[in-house]
């Protein structure tokens, strides 16, 4: 490869990021560190990293943390130029008034020395377009002149809604967070903005570095969207098929953030549940949410209607 690339999964959470960086990070030209945006306060709240142990004692990230310093001044720095509300201000005028320099400085110091440690020319970064990172990949494309390329990774928005119904908020389940108020609204408006923010990722970046991709299609036949990938991205497909045809294992690395699959030494990949994308049994609240925010994109991302869909106010719901 001509240079190093950054293959940046955008979309939502609970749409199988962790599953495709872990993936993707088998390929012996690249390695998966996860929701990289989260890294300084992951650190401060001293979480682990997908190896076990904290950060600060990780092989890969102490020796980042170490370089670039207070690592709250460091989160404060990237939230500040990543988060959807300074968006318009990084697209106008290139992020003008925004601490592009200092940033800069952060993520420079922070993919030179993966890169060093590593070895990979492909780092996958799965940090997504939620409120906290939409412009994650526009800073890392502009202000660094990284050569990022955008998958897009789209999930039926009922599976993500009966996900966040089934387990609840990720950081309510370790303590550090009490539930969220209307997660049901919550989630299905956080789907859509952040499905529409990658989405602008692709015009601002342009065709060739934007590839959308729906989860249930990995799951369905891995070989042949890992196969396209990797000719999209400029990879060896070889170095992945075989593992993908058999659906694994494939193991985590050191990913930072992500769901509690990261924790797992290896995973597989596991065909779809055929009653994910079904709304029967939701409570109503849900369910309005998902016609309200959800419904008309997700069946333009062609995930299709089903006759369980309605609104009705039956017992139980």
């Amino acid at each position: 490869m001509a240079r190093p690339r950054i293959l940046y999964i955008a979309g939502y959470g609970r749409s199988g990021s962790t599953v495709l960086d872990i993936v993707l990070g088998s390929h012996p030209s690249a390695v998966g560190l996860g929701e990289v945006t989260y890294l300084f306060e992951e650190a401060v709240l001293d979480r682990k990293c997908a190896c076990g142990k904290p950060f600060r004692e990780c092989s890969l990230w102490h020796g980042a943390l170490a370089e670039v310093g207070d690592p709250r001044r460091a989160a404060k720095t990237i939230r500040v130029v990543e988060r959807r509300l300074f968006l318009p201000w990084l697209v106008l005028g290139r992020g003008l008034f925004l601490p592009r320099r200092r940033y800069a400085a952060i993520q420079g110091a922070l993919l030179a020395h993966v890169r060093r440690v590593c070895g990979a020319p492909v780092l996958v970064d799965s940090s997504k377009t939620a409120r906290g990172a939409a412009g994650r990949a526009l800073a890392l494309a502009w202000f660094l002149a990284e050569d990022v390329r955008v998958i897009h990774l789209v999930r039926d928005a009922r599976e993500v809604l009966r996900s966040l119904v089934a387990t609840g908020s990720n950081w309510a389940l370790e303590g550090r967070a009490s539930p969220p108020r209307l997660p049901a609204f919550r989630a299905m408006s956080g789907w859509l903005l952040s499905n529409l923010s990658a989405a602008f990722l692709g015009r601002l970046l342009g065709r060739r570095r934007y590839l959308r991709l729906r989860f249930h299609d990995l799951l369905d036949d891995p070989e042949a969207v890992l196969t396209r990938i990797c000719e999209w991205a400029g990879l060896d497909t070889a170095g992945i098929r075989e593992a993908a045809s058999k659906r694994g294992p494939f193991r985590a690395g050191h990913q930072v953030g992500g769901n509690r699959l990261r924790a797992q030494r290896e995973i597989h990949i596991r065909k779809p549940n055929g009653d994910a994308d079904s709304l029967a049994g939701l409570p109503v609240r849900a369910r309005i949410a998902y016609h309200l925010f959800a419904s008309l994109l997700n069946r333009h991302y062609g995930f299709p209607a089903r006759a369980d869909g309605g609104l009705s106010w039956e017992r139980g719901s």
